[in-house]
Parts: C-alpha cells; structure tokens; sequence
C-alpha cells in the first residue's frame, strides 16, 4: 500500500499505479497520423483535414470516424487492420517518451508496482515502450484487445 501527499493531504493510496500510455508516457500522436495518412493512400482514400477526436478512442471507434472522413465509406475494418500493421513499424522507430515520464515512473516504482493499462493494441504499445526505453519500468501492460470494450468504457 502506498500514499501520495501533498502538503501533508492524502491525494491518493492504492497497490499499485495505472498510467495511460498514448499522450501521458509517450508522444505517438505524429506517429498515429504518419500510419494513418500511409493506411488512407493505400487504400485509395482522401486524407482528412484534421484528427481532431480520434485521439483516445479505442481502435475500433478510430477506424470509424478516419474512414468516414477520407472517404473510406464501409471500409473501417479494413483502413483500422491496416493502420495497425503500419503503425507497429513506424511506432518502434519514432514514438519517444514524454520528457521525464522515465523519471516519474522510477520514482513511483519505489513505492508500487507500476501498471500500463492503454486503448493502442498490445504490438503496438510494446513497441511504444520498446522505442521509448520504459519497457523495463512498467510491471503490468493492459491493452485494449485483452478487454471487453476499450476506454472511456471502465474495462482497461
């Protein structure tokens, strides 16, 4: 059982500490858009203008809303097994770890184990954390394929 206080008030105690991983421990938004705008080419599609709510969802969701928008009407499945496939190989060599994530969870490591519980399918968050040198810091790794329904659903 751990505590974390600040100035003296309990913030939180638990077993344990459950991090996201996309956008919290490593920056892979760029490398989601390089395999998503790689995926869409591919398949013939039209490049959207933006990807704003796409981030967080779960990976089916995501390849709902980017086929709607490159024009990829019935193909979601198709666009998100892809995007996956690419995304594997672009995320193992560029996804980078948010300055001082490495730092944070040493620290927290000290005092419980630490969790990864993440919508990004498990290839792809072992490569996040491959590339980013935090593999060997996390104790547990939840991905959304070895759970019922993806976030914001309270499985992961």
């Amino acid at each position: 059982m751990f505590e974390l206080l600040v100035d003296d008030d309990r913030i939180v105690s638990g077993d344990g500490f459950v991090f996201d991983l996309d956008g919290v421990l490593v920056d892979s938004e760029a490398c989601w858009q390089v395999a998503e705008n790689q995926a869409i080419e591919m398949l013939g599609g039209v490049l959207p203008t933006t990807r704003e709510g796409i981030a967080g969802l779960s990976p089916d969701d995501a390849g709902r809303v980017l086929a709607e928008r490159a024009n990829l009407h019935g193909r979601a499945g198709e666009l998100q097994e892809l995007v996956e496939e690419i995304a594997v190989d672009v995320f193992r060599r560029d996804v980078v770890a948010i300055e001082g994530a490495d730092r944070f969870v040493t620290a927290v490591r000290r005092w419980c184990p630490v969790v990864v519980a993440t919508n990004s399918p498990r290839d792809i968050a072992e490569a996040s954390l491959s590339a980013s040198g935090l593999t060997d810091l996390v104790d547990i790794l939840v991905t959304v394929d070895e759970v019922g329904a993806g976030k914001p659903a309270p499985d992961l």
